[in-house]
């Protein structure tokens, strides 16, 4: 990782960039000690850290962060001033890389301010580069390449400060809905979705229809891991009023890095109605989402 920073005054933060707090940070890790951290595929963090130049606030300086396997390496004005042995990988992490934030630890009820001063010419390569390689800025080799240098304006939106956690209501400002809605939803819906049971991959669904079956419906199933989907289907669903049936679930992908997945089941509409169409989670409906990094069938 690499950038240029003008650190303002201290406010009990400065992130630079980082994949939140559980895979790799470049950042402040308090008003006198700048790091670069990478937590480790045994779980551990493993830093190289060093306490910034008496000219760090209110002046340009560049500060880079490198990893090859056996060494954690910080650098500040392409010079190496500290590096920590660790032999590994990084770890994995579902979070997404922020400029001067922490996604993880910058959320609500932050009581400090983010990242005060300014950040440019951001840059995080695939591989560690020496001091001598990072000089002349290969900007075209990195995986990421910010310069702030256009600004670009796709709308506005109301917000409350980092996020949108506490604001009471069921839908935000810009309507946006909060998660409060989805839990009424759950409570109101008849159609009632458990499982998986553990070692089968099947779920049960319970009809509580007092009059209608499920013939409307079809059953919905998604493996995601992080934003990417790994496996989907649907089938039809028809259970009649008042009563449950298991439905098995296909064989999931398999998972040899034991990687945090998460399967999502849904009642969604079958056919086009007045106020939806055709796989639209309906309003009478329900699904579950759980969470595991282990199969669950």
């Amino acid at each position: 990782m690499d950038s240029w920073v003008e650190p303002a005054s201290w406010t009990g933060d400065f992130t630079i960039a980082s994949k939140g707090d559980h895979s790799y940070a470049l950042r402040m890790k308090d008003e006198n000690t700048l790091e670069f951290t990478v937590q480790g595929d045994d779980a551990e963090q493993h830093s190289a850290s060093v306490t910034v130049p008496d000219d760090w606030y209110g002046s340009w300086h560049r500060a880079s962060g490198t990893f090859d396997g056996s060494s954690v390496k910080l650098l500040i004005d392409g010079r190496q001033v500290a590096a920590t042995a660790f032999k590994g990988t990084v770890a994995y992490s579902a979070q997404p890389v922020n400029i001067g934030r922490n996604s993880e630890t910058g959320t609500e009820g932050m009581s400090t301010r983010m990242a005060h001063g300014v950040i440019d010419q951001v840059r995080v390569y695939h591989q560690a580069l020496t001091a001598k390689q990072l000089e002349p800025d290969p900007a075209s080799d990195a995986v990421l390449a910010l310069d702030f240098e256009k600004l670009r304006t796709e709308g506005t939106y109301q917000s409350y400060g980092s996020g949108m956690g506490g604001v009471d209501g069921l839908v935000s400002t810009e309507r946006t809905l909060q998660p409060e809605t989805r839990a009424l939803a759950a409570v109101h819906a008849p159609i009632r979705i458990s499982g998986p049971k553990a070692g089968s991959g099947k779920v049960t669904v319970l009809n509580e229809r007092s009059f209608t079956g499920t013939g409307d419906l079809r059953l919905t199933w998604k493996i995601t891991e992080g934003a990417k989907a790994l496996a989907q289907g649907s089938r039809p669903l028809a259970i009649d009023p008042g009563r449950s049936a298991e439905v098995q679930l296909p064989e999931p992908p398999a998972n040899p890095k034991d990687a945090d997945r998460q399967l999502t089941v849904r009642a969604v509409q079958a056919a086009s109605t007045a106020w939806a169409p055709p796989g639209t989670p309906s309003r009478w409906n329900s699904s579950i989402s759980a969470a595991s990094n282990s199969p669950v069938w």
